[in-house]
């Protein structure tokens, strides 16, 4: 699906640390191009692409028809990471529900459990990762499932059943995120396989 040097398109939701998870791909070697949720270049960009990073961003997916669009566009041919929001709106594109986190994380850290899967290949069980959101995903529909969570039950990933789409709700661009680079080194040497 996706050699090394496929495009990885980083849709940017507006978000501060948008850059520093362009920077986490680009030490894959990776080639990328940035372009704001709402530029018209997106449609005609995104078939050059085989990856599409969807960034964090402030705001609720229901409130985004124009994003839900372009994963309709997306879903069937492109490996899709959505971290943060680009996570809540993965699953809000498959049918599941948004809701306020029991407690806001602005730069707090959470340890999650993981289920066996391969994007936490090498990884342990458990782990600490950074959070910024006030939002989270809170039913998950098929075809996704639940991969990772904090002690808590809050989901903290998802993945599709069959497809190369995962949502981290956490930053793995962050430094107190303790595995984020095996994170997306799992992601893309997934992806290549495929």
């Amino acid at each position: 699906m996706a050699g090394k040097n496929s495009l990885v398109l980083v849709i940017d939701n507006y978000d501060s640390f948008t850059y520093n998870l362009v920077d986490l791909v680009h030490q894959f070697g990776r080639k990328t191009i940035v372009l704001r949720n709402d530029d018209p270049r997106i449609d005609d960009v995104s078939e050059e692409a085989d990856i599409v990073v969807l960034s964090p961003g402030p705001g609720n997916p229901e409130h985004f028809p124009d994003l839900s669009r372009q994963l309709d566009s997306w879903v069937n041919d492109k490996a899709i990471l959505g971290i943060c929001f680009g996570h809540q709106l993965i699953n809000y594109y498959y049918k599941g529900t948004i809701q306020l986190a029991d407690q806001v994380c602005f730069g707090h850290t959470s340890r999650i459990e993981c289920k066996e899967h391969w994007m936490f290949q090498g990884l342990p069980k458990y782990f600490d990762v950074m959070r910024y959101h006030a939002l989270v995903a809170n039913k998950v529909s098929k075809p996704l499932e639940v991969i990772a969570k904090t002690s808590k039950g809050e989901v903290m990933a998802l993945a599709h059943a069959s497809k190369p789409i995962v949502g981290l709700q956490f930053h793995p661009e962050s430094i107190l995120t303790e595995v984020g680079y095996t994170l997306l080194g799992n992601f893309f040497t997934h992806v290549e396989k495929l």
